[in-house]
């Protein structure tokens, strides 16, 4: 994101920046200069606004368009001469210390980056946006970075983050301090375990009576920065005013893959039990009428306690929910969510032994990646005994893998992956693929085209559909939107079938098991058919939907194993988040953009479908993926004139990999 968009907020709107009259020829030229600034044209966007401040110097908008030109033009030392300019002839206004401050911090100048972020802290006068903390979150970062010794400024930077207000918290935010170190937590362990100690040294020190609000008490449980006492206390408090994305997202980060976590987030996992008991509690005591409050306790239920979600369900749909108090428009979503849980309900049946052979349709959507190698393990499944159909529905671009973190994981051996990665944290993408371009041609932007005539043949299926994604409308759609708009026709496919199926298998193609599975398919079928259950793939924690940081209400993707009207309930998300059918239009809280593991947690919980996670040891394959003798040799020819420090690291690394 560039400075402009940071920034916005205190620039987009004319009015405040106005001093004299809003009738003058520099409105011709502002209206050009916001224009192309927004579109990065920074060099035409600078000659504007020096046109505008020609016609009218009165104006403040003039000055912060030419200093934020010339911050992305790397003229940071004529942008800082442009806003001291600035604040002579307009006095001290947050963009203009804002944008001083971010020209400081550019060019590592630390005393004055120090005195002109204490002149922005008072200037808002306690009331602070959230820009401030993001922008007070980059600089404690690069102080730590650099080693440099500002204790005084940096106790300060870290106070604020801590005790971030809450009222800078948006609904579709979090905390800065979660979300940094959540981020350094995934792409740089080393300096996450660095940049927490530095938090737990702030704390330790801390008056331990200080109050708790929301943002704090968020990254204490967690980061693990609380006794179990205060765990309890801090989830009582909080658990009726927590928001979902905001704050449970983070709190409830032990319903994920902990097996990926550090040490230090691992003790997020006890807030499980702690809430589990809370929301029995609640439920017991039938004092809850709030209808944000209802639907935040379903969403957290059918994660820490599913077995109670029944019973939080018929609650709701005998107390009825209170028609005040609503002014987000949850009453709608929940009677919805009651409506099709009855529905499960009136589906439900007993089914005597079956012993014929099952009808299982596999329903294989997305890119194919390496989807050759992926389907010789599908014999694990233990399928011999039953008859499967396979229907395919993907894209025309098979698709490669990728050395951009975080999906370098997947594409490298373990112990190079983690120099590479350190490395690229270091220089950045831009630099790293200046350096390494023989090592990155390995990983061509685009892949192999899909065959259909090829393709029904390796799956022994008429039933192959392909798109080209490069062509209207699907160029324009988002990966999530690509996949689950897959899901849902591959699904419309099945649909048209006249014989039934009484199994349907939604799988990715490039899934490779890696253990004999052996499922046992007669007993899947009847819980699905007595229980409307939906397995997918089970994570770590037990929990199988879950939170997690940056997305919110999440459950596995990869594999879905459910009865045909179960899964056309699920593969629904496709409509449900574009509202197609008319009974959509009223849902205000199921989710409105497309999100890998988001779409299809709401899809299957407001359509009564009980989640179940079942052990299935499996892993992505990618389409030609190069040898680590391949590597070795493109690494050794982008090394030849150079053969620095960095490229003997990475080649070592290789080499005991």
């Amino acid at each position: 994101m560039n400075i402009y968009q940071k920034v916005k907020k205190n620039i987009i709107s004319y009015r405040n920046f106005l001093f004299g009259s809003k009738q003058d020829d520099s409105e011709i030229y502002l209206v050009q200069a916001r224009d192309l600034i927004i579109k990065c044209e920074f060099l035409a966007a600078h000659k504007c606004y020096e046109n505008a401040r020609h016609c009218n110097p009165n104006n403040l908008e003039c000055y912060i368009g030419i200093a934020l030109c010339q911050y992305h033009l790397d003229m940071t030392e004529s942008a800082i001469k442009t806003m001291l300019d600035a604040e002579f002839y307009f006095g001290k206004h947050d963009a203009i210390l804002t944008l001083l401050v971010r020209c400081f911090l550019k060019n590592k100048s630390w005393e004055e980056l120090e005195s002109y972020w204490y002149k922005l802290d008072q200037e808002f006068n306690e009331k602070f946006p959230e820009d401030f903390y993001i922008l007070t979150s980059e600089i404690y970062v690069s102080l730590l970075k650099s080693g440099t010794e500002f204790e005084r400024f940096s106790s300060s930077l870290l106070e604020r983050l801590i005790f971030q207000q809450d009222s800078s918290v948006s609904p579709k935010s979090n905390p800065i301090l979660c979300s940094i170190l959540f981020h350094y937590h995934e792409y740089d362990r080393p300096f996450y375990l660095f940049l927490l100690q530095q938090v737990k040294r702030f704390i330790e020190m801390y008056d331990s009576t200080f109050e708790y609000q929301k943002t704090t008490a968020t990254i204490m449980l967690t980061f693990g920065l609380v006794d179990t006492q205060t765990r309890e206390r801090l989830l009582e408090t909080y658990f009726e005013s927590f928001d979902l994305y905001s704050h449970w997202s983070f709190v409830l980060i032990g319903s994920g893959s902990s097996n990926l976590w550090d040490e230090s987030m691992l003790s997020s996992v006890d807030s499980i039990t702690s809430v589990r008991k809370i929301i029995k509690n609640k439920i017991f005591c039938s004092d809850v009428t709030q209808p944000a409050l209802l639907y935040r306790m379903v969403i957290i239920t059918s994660i820490c306690c599913r077995d109670q979600l029944p019973i939080l369900i018929k609650y709701i749909k005998n107390t009825g929910l209170s028609q005040t108090g609503d002014l987000d428009g949850y009453r709608e979503d929940l009677s919805f969510i009651v409506q099709q849980h009855d529905v499960s309900e009136c589906n439900s049946s007993a089914v005597v032994d079956i012993k014929r052979p099952l009808n299982i349709a596999f329903c294989v959507s997305g890119q194919l990646r390496g989807y050759k190698k992926a389907f010789e393990s599908w014999t694990k499944l233990g399928l011999a005994d039953h008859n499967v159909t396979y229907i395919v529905h993907t894209w025309s671009d098979i698709g490669e893998s990728t050395l951009t973190p975080p999906k370098d994981v997947r594409s490298l051996p373990p112990q190079f992956q983690m120099e590479f990665r350190s490395l690229w944290n270091k220089l950045g993408p831009e630099v790293m693929k200046a350096r390494y371009q023989h090592f990155f041609s390995l990983w061509p932007d685009n892949g192999d085209v899909a065959n259909v005539k090829s393709l029904k043949k390796f799956y022994g299926s008429d039933f192959v559909f392909v798109d080209d994604d490069s062509e209207p409308p699907f160029n324009h759609f988002s990966n999530p939107e690509k996949m689950y708009y897959k899901i849902w026709q591959c699904q419309n496919k099945i649909n048209e079938f006249q014989e039934g199926f009484d199994l349907v298998v939604r799988i990715r193609p490039d899934i490779e098991f890696t253990e004999n599975i052996n499922l046992d398919w007669y007993e899947i079928y009847i819980m699905c058919l007595e229980r409307q259950v939906i397995f997918c793939e089970e994570y770590y924690s037990g929990c199988p939907t879950y939170m997690f940081p940056n997305i919110g209400y999440c459950m596995p993707d990869l594999i879905a194993i459910t009865t045909p009207d179960l899964m056309n309930r699920y593969a629904s998300a496709y409509k449900m988040t574009l509202r197609e059918d008319s009974n959509m239009l009223c849902l205000k809280h199921f989710p409105r953009e497309f999100k890998a593991h988001t779409n299809v947690a709401y899809s299957t919980l407001y359509n009564g479908i009980i989640v179940e996670g079942i052990p299935l040891p499996c892993k992505l394959v990618f389409a030609n993926k190069p040898s680590r003798e391949m590597m070795i040799e493109a690494l050794q020819m982008d090394a030849r004139e150079r053969n620095d420090c960095m490229d003997i690291l990475l080649l070592e690394a290789l080499y005991r990999s």
